[in-house]
């Protein structure tokens, strides 16, 4: 474009220049009135491409007077032409760049209604890099830089921290903006679809069109298909929705007519039946009884029939009367059980006294197995043996007083006072006395009393624990256990070693008193 403009002006400065030469002193053209004269711009002075562009696209060299200057000045405008569409070029590309740069980050130049148009940019006017790019950071204003161009500060503003975390913010808000729009359009057209489904006309309206998008639109889905039907009711205008009511108030009235017809109908039908049924004779009334007569004497001579042919049913046992303790106790002597005593308000394993206080009551002891895991309740009962007595009777009972039978001839006989300390003798044992109330180390009185073996024995073994060995009937027969232990050898073997100590020590005493007193 500047090659052209420089071409058009040299051909009209060299038209010019023939015209002035070859023109004769009072000629027609001398005497036009000069045109108006342009005034050359002197100075080679930077200019922008705009006013460039202006006063190349308004330039007159006819009017321009000749002079050697003035193709200097035709070559400055157009040197400074060149230069600024070359600095538009260049900036133009600065800023691409900075675009594709941005982009490649991934980062956001946030716009905003300021000035500059860009958030986080300032502009001081008079320097050579007039935009600022600040961030709020610690609840400061913090700056980050001045640039040349308002992008590039926005650049810089878009890769610190804090641009980063208020794009971010900025599209989560935008991105809950839309989906509450979304929602709020969403939730609008619901209620307008469900206000429509309300009204017979357009009721009326969507099983027609309905119909023919299905048929002219069969690609549309169930959805698709109301959505436009939806919009084709919308774009009616009233008069077409007042006919759409019309149709339905045609159809209620026609529906209401058949109704009434039919049931008229009905009614019709129903007072023939009572003019017929009215019309019967008297004789084939009854013979209309007499065969209802056969049919239930049939049905009663089949039912017996049934009956008698099925086997006789036992009939439920009385009721047992209750037993007292003493006839509970002969009973369960008879069948060779077993009543399981316990330390309890009742005196019987499993049988548990309830509605204490009310003694009025005529069965207050209950009867409770252990099964599958869970007590169970098997009945209640008058007295505690008869409770106890039915818990004997069960499969539980049964097995508890087989393993208790079992468990008792498996365990030792107890051993007497006098047992205990020969078998003692005759194992090399000692049985360690102790300053206690049962007189033997290791051997302890159970304080609970009632007990058919009163008495515990304890060792103390690796780690300072205390281990119980069992009970046992005599204090002997504990301290025989406790003798037989590791702990109890290893006890009796110290004590021996400290005895045997100890009289060589009174020995050698007694020796030394002896030589002291012959001298």
């Amino acid at each position: 474009m500047v090659n052209q403009l420089a071409s058009d002006i040299n051909d009209a400065e060299e038209a010019e220049l023939r015209r002035m030469e070859g023109g004769a002193p009072g000629s027609a053209s001398s005497h036009q009135p000069p045109p108006p004269t342009k005034r050359p711009r002197t100075a080679p002075q930077q200019a922008t491409t705009d006013e460039l562009f202006i006063e190349l696209v308004s330039w007159d060299p006819v009017g321009m007077p000749a002079g050697g200057d003035k193709a200097e000045v035709i070559a400055s405008m157009l040197t400074n032409f060149a230069k600024c569409m070359a600095d538009n070029a260049a900036l133009l590309r600065q800023l691409h760049g900075r675009a594709q740069q941005a982009q490649a980050e991934e980062l956001t130049l946030r716009v905003t209604e300021n000035k500059t148009g860009y958030f986080g940019v300032r502009h001081h006017r008079g320097k050579p890099k007039p935009y600022e790019a600040r961030v709020m950071r610690g609840a400061k204003l913090v700056s980050l830089g001045c640039f040349a161009t308002a992008e590039e500060a926005a650049l810089c503003v878009a890769g610190s921290p804090e641009g980063g975390a208020a794009a971010a913010a900025a599209l989560a808000s935008e991105e809950a903006q839309q989906q509450a729009e979304k929602r709020k359009r969403s939730k609008s057209c619901t209620n307008l679809k469900r206000n429509l489904r309300r009204k017979p006309s357009y009721q009326l309206f969507m099983a027609g069109e309905r119909e023919a998008l299905k048929a002219s639109h069969p690609q549309l889905g169930s959805k698709e298909v109301v959505s436009e039907v939806v919009r084709r009711w919308q774009l009616l205008d009233q008069a077409a929705k007042a006919e759409w009511e019309a149709k339905v108030t045609e159809a209620e009235a026609s529906e209401a007519e058949a109704a009434a017809a039919a049931e008229a109908e009905a009614e019709a039908e129903a007072e023939a039946a009572r003019l017929k049924q009215a019309q019967l004779s008297e004789e084939e009334q009854k013979k209309a009884r007499k065969k209802e007569r056969k049919r239930e004497k049939k049905a009663k001579k089949a039912a017996a029939e049934k009956a008698a042919a099925a086997p006789p049913t036992a009939s439920p046992p009385p009721p047992a009367s209750p037993l007292t303790s003493e006839e509970a106790k002969l009973q369960a002597r008879a069948e060779g059980l077993t009543l399981r005593v316990a330390k309890s308000k009742t005196g019987y394993v499993g049988v548990y006294l309830k509605h204490q206080g009310l003694s009025h009551l005529p069965k207050r002891f209950e009867a409770q197995v252990r099964r599958g895991g869970k007590m169970t309740s098997i009945g209640y009962f008058a007295t505690a043996e008869e409770a106890a007595l039915c818990i004997a009777r069960s499969p539980e009972g049964r097995a508890a007083a087989q393993g208790a039978a079992q468990q008792a001839a498996a365990a030792p006989v107890p051993l007497t006072s006098e047992e205990a300390q020969q078998q003692a003798q005759a194992e090399g044992l000692t049985l360690r006395v102790a300053d206690n109330k049962t007189g033997y180390s290791g051997v302890y009185v159970d304080t609970r009393g009632g007990r058919s073996k009163p008495y515990m024995t304890q060792v103390k073994r690796r780690g300072g624990t205390d281990v119980s060995l069992g009970s046992f009937a005599t204090a002997e027969e504990a301290a025989l256990c406790v003798a037989r232990s590791p702990e109890g050898r290893a006890a009796a073997a110290a004590a021996k070693q400290a005895a045997a100590a100890a009289a060589k020590r009174a020995a050698a005493a007694a020796a030394k008193r002896a030589a002291a007193s012959e001298s």
